[in-house]
């Protein structure tokens, strides 16, 4: 079940990448209210202080908006490059897509960093993604569009 805007639509799971935490979910009917942004993923690793907006439902509240930037980058193994940002994230946001100034997606946020040492503490203001070109959205959806959708919006901008 997908929500917006206090709607609710039906999507359905067409790719998911448990090694770098993404998924590709489809809608099944379009939202009434709710218009989605176009699929504009970023070419390359967004560099460092790159404007960055999200949205997300952090703890028990609504939906919420962040600015901020990319602050660095980690390496964690098996996973490659993560972008580190420098903004506020919490528990509930994880799934969240992240945009630049463009409105082109940077990727997609999965956790907030936490200091080890002396005791567990939440950094809320440092914030992990995964970079957008870790998904490789069209064979992400090409068992969809041969099978279900070949003449759908989505498959045919993953055509290009």
């Amino acid at each position: 079940m997908l929500q917006s805007a206090g709607e609710s639509i039906w999507g359905v799971l067409v790719h998911s990448d448990p090694v770098h935490d993404i998924a590709v979910l489809y809608a099944i009917s379009p939202f009434q209210v709710a218009k989605p942004m176009k699929w504009k993923p970023v070419g390359d690793i967004a560099e460092v202080g790159t404007e960055i907006t999200y949205s997300g439902f952090p703890s028990w509240h609504s939906l919420m908006t962040y600015r901020g930037r990319v602050a660095g980058y980690e390496e964690l193994d098996g996973r490659g490059t993560q972008i580190m940002l420098n903004t506020y994230g919490w528990f509930g946001c994880s799934g969240s897509v992240i945009y630049n100034s463009k409105g082109h997606v940077v990727g997609i946020l999965w956790g907030v960093d936490v200091e080890r040492k002396p005791d567990l503490q939440v950094q809320e203001n440092m914030v992990w993604i995964v970079p957008v070109y870790n998904l490789d959205m069209k064979t992400a959806i090409q068992p969809l569009c041969s099978s279900l959708l070949s003449n759908s919006k989505a498959c045919a901008v993953n055509e290009r």
